[in-house]
């Protein structure tokens, strides 16, 4: 079984930049978020920082 530093390895090894790195993290998030049986009940808006705002502001 793996463990999550050998599932962010790549995102941190991988990563020429901070700003390249956090990219990265916040897309497996995301992924995570949308993908996972359970957090997928509860989640029904999940993007990027960069998406947040296109989307519709009168639900916050």
């Amino acid at each position: 079984m793996k463990t999550v530093y050998d599932a962010l390895d790549p995102i941190v090894n991988g990563s020429a930049t901070t700003k390249e790195k956090g990219d990265k993290y916040e897309a497996a998030c995301v992924y995570y978020l949308k993908n996972d049986p359970f957090y997928a009940l509860f989640f029904s808006r999940v993007g990027t920082i960069t998406q947040a705002p296109e989307w519709d502001n009168s639900l916050f």
